[in-house]
């Protein structure tokens, strides 16, 4: 079974206001921006996981600028990780096979890895990752 918890996080300040300049918002006037970046247990396992928004382009992940700011401050959490980050590309038409793809994908990885999901998080799985995940704190 996953079991997910969204932690606190941040991407670095270069990379945050290159993707508000590249939204054309503001920055806060408190606080952090946060990217959907988790802490995941799955058989045994302690990941760290992501969920950035993109898709494959000619066998390349092209990643949002919202997914490119996950991707950076999963790169930034505090914690002692396998070396890299494993990056998944999902695939998934319903729930039931995004559950499978995740479970499969995380089956792969080494205890303490970093992995990145990669998919529209904001449109088509945008109602079934928080599920797939069983994120305990999640607020919609």
């Amino acid at each position: 079974m996953i079991s997910s918890e969204l932690i606190d996080n941040t991407a670095s300040a270069e990379c945050t206001d290159a993707v508000l300049d590249m939204l054309g918002m503001d920055k806060p006037e408190q606080g952090n921006v946060s990217y959907m970046v988790f802490d995941t247990q799955f058989e045994q396992k302690q990941l760290y996981c992501c969920w950035s928004g993109g898709h494959v382009i000619d066998n390349k992940v092209e990643l949002t600028p919202v997914g490119v700011g996950a991707l950076d401050a999963l790169s930034r959490v505090d914690a002692k990780t396998q070396d890299g980050i494993d990056m998944f590309v999902l695939n998934a038409n319903d729930r039931d096979e995004l559950i499978h793809e995740i479970k499969t994908a995380l089956a792969k990885v080494k205890d303490r890895s970093r992995v990145c999901f990669v998919g529209d998080v904001s449109g088509t799985l945008r109602g079934w990752l928080p599920e797939a995940f069983n994120v305990t704190n999640w607020q919609q």
